[in-house]
């Protein structure tokens, strides 16, 4: 009995053995399966860790750069700083390099092609929207079609209404009158080609305001610059060696011609043209005021020089000056004092006609001629008088009618003239 007992607890115990030696293997089942879970599911975070650490290109385009580097949220999507095709198209470029936000969304900073078409580059290096069309200071393609210019380089006409004219390299000269009565013109560029303005190819042009010729240009026809009536200042380049009658006529404002210190034929004193050394004083500006020192080298006061100078009120010659050419002084409305100097020989016909506020004159002793219509239309002259006994004077050096008293020597040619044109006659 009692081995029967030891057989059946035998058999028990290796049964149990069996019965626990299964469930053990079904555990290490498990725990490899486990294991292996885990496992794969730790390989699939390491790749998503991947993914977010290296943005794709679509989370790229949802990321704004900040200038300190870090990234906002921008309407609950976050942009890029290298902005997409469509996102360059809206760009708004502030002066200071920044980007703003237009129409809900973040700008980027750089402009694309089409929105570089749409900046303007200034002289500072900034840019501007303007009317989405590049600006240049050169002379632009629809600019030049105003000009028409020739196979020799002669601009011969211009149809342009620009206020700010920019003549194209290609002219070599401008003929006549191509810019007459273009009133709307305020400035011009002259390229450094041309050597020859022609005759009127400005004149009447009101709202030029000043004239700065290049050092190119050789010659300027008569009246060119006539009746720029705002024209202030004008400056000649060292190779003008031919200037044309009236060149300035009707420049009411103009107060000073300068001329370049290399130029061979002409100079500037005080704003009035001279020859190079002085001899020949050639042009007064017309709105010239006040008093009128002539230098003590000039010899020669030129043909119509002081013509329209009606703000001058007093000239005093210098001692050297031996001609007045005619209508020197024409119209010189307010010129009321004409101090002569001492070796004056000739004073030509109408040099001082139309001097309405001329009062009292002492033609020097030096005189020799007095030539016709000297002092016509001088309604204030009160006193003419002659130191000279011999001066050949005229028969019409007054007008008709005038009431000046003229005085002389006995028996001089003053007198005669006096008797003559049955004027008062005064000794001295």
């Amino acid at each position: 009995m009692s081995v029967l007992k030891k057989g059946i607890k035998s058999l028990f115990a290796v049964l149990l053995f069996l019965f626990l030696a299964n469930d053990l293997v079904k555990g290490v089942d498990q725990v490899d399966t486990t294991l292996g879970g885990n496992i794969s599911s730790n390989e699939s975070e390491t790749q998503n860790v991947e993914k977010d650490g290296a943005v794709s290109e679509t989370n790229q385009q949802d990321l704004q750069v900040k200038e300190g580097g870090t990234t906002e949220l921008c309407n609950d999507v976050e942009k890029d700083v290298t902005g997409s095709e469509t996102n360059q198209q809206d760009l708004q470029v502030k002066e200071d390099g920044a980007t703003e936000s237009c129409n809900g969304v973040e700008k980027d900073v750089m402009a694309s092609e089409t929105n570089q078409q749409d900046l303007q580059v200034k002289e500072d290096g900034a840019t501007e929207s303007c009317n989405d069309v590049e600006k240049d200071v050169t002379i632009s393609e629809s600019d030049q079609q105003d000009f028409y210019i020739d196979k020799d380089g002669v601009l011969e006409s211009y149809n342009g209404n620009k206020k700010d004219v920019i003549i194209p390299d290609t002219v070599k000269k401008i003929a006549y009158g191509v810019f007459m009565e273009h009133g709307e013109i305020e400035s011009v560029a002259f390229p450094d080609s041309i050597d020859y303005i022609d005759e009127y190819a400005f004149y009447g042009c009101d709202n030029l305001a000043q004239v700065f010729l290049p050092e190119s240009i050789k010659k300027i026809g008569k009246l060119a610059f006539g009746r720029c009536q705002k024209l202030e200042m004008a400056y000649l380049g060292q190779n003008v060696c031919e200037i044309g009658e009236f060149v300035f006529w009707g420049c009411d404002n103009l107060y000073c011609i300068s001329v370049s210190d290399e130029n061979l034929q002409y100079s500037s004193v005080d704003g009035i043209l001279y020859s190079k050394d002085k001899k020949k004083l050639f042009c007064c500006p017309e709105g010239y005021e006040g008093e009128v020192t002539v230098d003590d080298s000039t010899t020669t006061i030129d043909a119509y020089a002081f013509f329209g100078c009606r703000k001058l009120k007093k000239v005093k010659m210098g001692k050297n000056v031996t001609c007045i050419d005619k209508g020197a002084f024409y119209c010189c409305e307010k010129l009321s004092n004409i101090v002569f100097g001492q070796n004056v020989k000739t004073v030509h016909p109408a040099a001082f006609a139309k001097c309405s506020k001329l009062n009292k004159v002492t033609v020097p002793k030096s005189v020799v001629s007095l030539g016709t219509e000297a002092f016509t239309e001088c309604e204030s002259l009160s006193e003419l008088k002659f130191l000279n006994y011999k001066t050949k004077i005229s028969n019409d050096i007054l007008s008709k009618g005038a009431k000046t008293v003229i005085r002389g020597h006995i028996g001089s040619t003053a007198q005669k003239y006096a008797q003559k044109n049955k004027l008062k006659f005064k000794k001295i």
